[in-house]
């Protein structure tokens, strides 16, 4: 099934003559006036390229006699600066021969000069647009399955398969030329063990990044590729001495000593390479690549100085952050700390309360050192403030002084208070509006009722409004209609007036994630849509584009 076109098709009519422009915009001036097309003029070749750069044009009427291009060329430069937007081409009775050649370089469909007719044009219009959206589609589509066939997913690199092709492709040319050739085998120990320890971003990110450094020193025809979980080659052409490929070898460790990455503790990557050189009759790519890998060996493997920058280990905590997405820029902008998994049910008391808090902080406190030390700091991090802990006698004071010990600014972090906590606001509203000017983000935590008052809303200067998982999902389950919209709209217009945000939390697809965007939720939250974090991967997220995940 075809997808819908739109009913405004915008046009790029590149003509210099007046009259034959202003005839065609005659013919066109009924679809004008009803808003079915619009046009924009230009007589040159280069305007044209230009004018295209700038806007999404759905279709080009294109002479072929421009003051600085000819012919179909003039078709196929087009094409070069953009194949999503259709060309009919404009022709006279005595080139009607050029034309139909010009449909071989791309072009959709002609037009004769002087057979104007508006209704018939329209039509021709729609059609060429339709046919080059499917050919634009089917071409895409075709680019991405042979990309994805012949590269790496993670690091974009060629695979084994396209690194087999072009070196027995070079390997032939170096035979004949009776010019040396050489393959390069590299591998990386230990990530395995980083991402057993700190998960697969932390690992994966050391790959991409590794992957990106190696390829800025490649010269034209060379050729790395990632054969493997942690193994990559190299084809160079050409080849190269023994002190050339020395000095490929120490550019590369060289990149994976100075690698700077988030982990908080002392891992150690080794970097090991072997070259192997045809200089037997009939060796294949296979052969040597299996040559180079025996000289590892051999090599002398280099370990590389601690992916850490900190001083001392810091022990791993088991503490994970649930980051919150920018759906505008899709980028994480703040993290939330997550209980871990074997916490038992807190006491009943609120000093009791108030301590499991603190404990928290002192988390926060610890996992904000080890970021410190790897020079990172975070803008901004929450976590949850129970409705008993308010109730303890310097619960404020002792925060504020728990948090200075690894100067963490207050206006870093957002306290999360629950809607319990709100309901009995007047026992609160003293150590609410002490931390609130200690310089505190305040944030309600809504538990699924939102029965607080506007009132009740603005009595704290709240920063956030957290809208619970229950909410989203009434609100998708009446499709954006209904009394669960009617509230969302309430709490976007209050938040706006107050200067404060709005959270969606337990956002669980791509597709509830569009669909608050369209009503004016700006920030979400969700295990399904971004999944936690462990500590030390949160600076490697840290205002990064994020992909969703689709469900």
């Amino acid at each position: 099934m075809s997808a819908a076109q739109p009913r405004t098709i915008s046009v790029l009519l590149v003509e210099d003559s007046p009259a034959d422009g202003r005839l065609l915009i005659e013919a066109l001036k009924p679809a004008i006036a009803a808003g079915d097309v619009l046009v924009q003029t230009v007589k040159r070749l280069s305007l044209a390229i230009e004018a295209l750069k700038g806007f999404d044009f759905s279709c080009v009427l294109l002479d072929l006699g421009l003051p600085d291009g000819f012919g179909v060329d003039n078709v196929r430069t087009l094409r070069e600066v953009d194949r999503k937007t259709a060309i009919i081409v404009l022709t006279g009775l005595a080139d009607e021969k050029l034309a139909a050649e010009a449909l071989g370089y791309g072009a959709q469909d002609y037009l004769v000069k002087g057979e104007n007719d508006g209704e018939q044009l329209l039509k021709q219009l729609r059609r060429a647009v339709q046919r080059n959206r499917q050919t634009w589609l089917l071409e895409t589509r075709r680019d991405k399955a042979f990309f994805e066939a012949g590269h790496d997913a993670l690091t974009l690199l060629p695979n084994a398969a396209l690194f087999a092709d072009r070196a027995r492709q070079q390997l032939a040319g170096a035979r004949v030329s009776e010019l040396p050739f050489a393959l390069g085998y590299f591998a990386i120990s230990g990530l395995e063990a980083l991402r057993k320890r700190h998960g697969d971003l932390l690992a994966d990110d050391v790959l991409k990044t590794l992957s990106e450094r190696w390829s800025e020193g490649l010269q034209t025809g060379d050729t790395l590729a990632r054969i493997g979980g942690n193994e990559f080659a190299l084809c160079r052409q050409p080849a190269g001495s023994a002190a050339d490929w020395q000095a490929v070898i120490e550019d590369c460790r060289r990149a994976l000593a100075n690698l700077h990455t988030a982990s908080r503790s002392e891992m150690e990557l080794v970097l090991s390479a072997g070259v192997a050189y045809a200089d037997k009759p009939g060796q294949g790519v296979d052969e040597l690549l299996s040559a180079a890998r025996g000289a590892v060996a051999e090599a002398h493997a280099t370990t590389t100085p601690p992916l850490s920058t900190m001083a001392s280990t810091v022990t791993a905590m088991a503490t994970h952050w649930q980051p919150w997405v920018d759906v505008s820029t899709l980028r994480c902008v703040g993290f939330e700390l997550l209980a871990d998994a074997d916490t038992p049910d807190l006491p009943a008391s609120s000093a009791e309360h108030a301590a499991r808090t603190l404990a928290a902080a002192a988390q926060l406190v610890h996992q904000a050192q080890a970021w410190s030390a790897s020079r990172f700091q975070p803008g901004l991090l929450a976590f949850d403030i129970p409705a008993l802990a308010l109730e303890s006698e310097g619960f404020a004071a002792r925060l504020v002084e728990t948090l200075g010990r690894a100067d963490i600014p207050a206006a870093s972090v957002q306290l999360e208070i629950g809607e319990a906590a709100f309901r009995r606001l007047p026992q609160h509203a003293t150590v609410l509006t002490r931390l609130r000017k200690q310089g505190f983000r305040l944030a309600l935590d809504g538990d699924g009722s939102h029965d607080i008052s506007l009132h009740d809303f603005a009595a704290c200067a709240l920063d956030a409004y957290k809208l619970s998982p229950g909410l989203v999902r009434v609100l998708m389950d009446e499709s954006l209609h209904g009394n669960a919209r009617r509230l969302v709209s309430a709490i976007l217009g209050a938040s706006q007036q107050l200067g404060a945000i709005v959270i969606a939390t337990g956002v669980d697809s791509e597709g509830a994630a569009d669909a608050l965007r369209l009503i004016g939720v700006r920030y979400l939250q969700g295990r399904a849509l971004l999944p936690p974090l462990a500590a030390q991967s949160v600076p490697l997220a840290w205002e990064r584009p994020v992909l969703l995940r689709r469900n």
